[in-house]
């Protein structure tokens, strides 16, 4: 759980404390190399995540259920991991955050999840890292916890190289729709709803760095979005 404390000047209410979020989340191991994942959003009293995944060799995984889409590399950081209490901007906009096209569909935060299944694995594999990372992806393109409102579904697709150990780029993309209406500028209808994503990152023992950008059509308006962060680890408990 994560307590958000802000000031704003221009408000009324100038200090505001708020649950930024809080989980409660259950895993295991039945079989050998089959996993099960079920993330419980207490603030919002509904399933965030519940997938099943099989290892069948580190080049050839699947992932089935509701999951994050594997198309930029911050929406695979778990909030308490993240550099910053919220999200980068690019994210809440375009990869399914509080502000993407998708919270129109089904008045939700779907927090960069939805129901799919995923087919991924690491390639090439050096001492201590991988050379290739794929991962090829299909969705149902509702979001979290709704019903299916079309009957295609969404494509998804990313590829990271690391051409030398710590360094990865490459990029995701994501093809898909979703259904919804624009104060009677749009009628209620599928919407186009496509990105392109580039990404990189480093992490060298106690710095780390992290860029990625985003171009996106949504019903024929292109947005873009990107952001950049590094850190460095000074105290095991404290970043700069």
């Amino acid at each position: 759980a994560l307590l958000h404390q802000s000031y704003s000047n221009t408000r009324d209410v100038k200090n505001e404390s708020a649950i930024r979020f809080a989980f409660l989340s259950m895993k295991g191991e039945p079989i050998k190399n089959l996993n099960y994942f079920i993330l419980f959003s207490v603030r919002h009293a509904e399933l965030t995540e519940c997938n099943v995944s099989w290892k069948l060799h580190n080049a050839l995984q699947f992932k089935v259920g509701m999951q994050k889409t594997l198309i930029a590399l911050e929406n695979q950081i778990s909030l308490v991991n993240l550099e910053f209490i919220q999200n980068a901007k690019m994210m809440d906009y375009l990869v399914g955050g509080g502000y993407d096209v998708l919270r129109r569909q089904n008045g939700k935060h779907n927090s960069g999840r939805d129901i799919g299944v995923k087919v991924f694995g690491e390639l090439l594999k050096q001492d201590k890292y991988s050379l290739i990372e794929y991962a090829i992806e299909m969705y149902q393109g509702s979001g979290i916890n709704t019903p299916a409102q079309r009957s295609n579904k969404d494509f998804a697709a990313n590829l990271l190289v690391s051409p030398i150990e710590g360094f990865r780029i490459g990029g995701g993309v994501y093809l898909g729709e979703a259904v919804y209406n624009l104060e009677d500028q749009l009628p209620k209808q599928a919407h186009v709803r496509n990105r392109w994503i580039a990404s990189s990152d480093f992490k060298k023992n106690n710095f780390s760095a992290r860029v990625e950008y985003a171009y996106a059509n949504d019903a024929g308006v292109n947005k873009e979005g990107c952001y950049g962060v590094c850190s460095w680890r000074f105290h095991p408990k404290l970043d700069l």
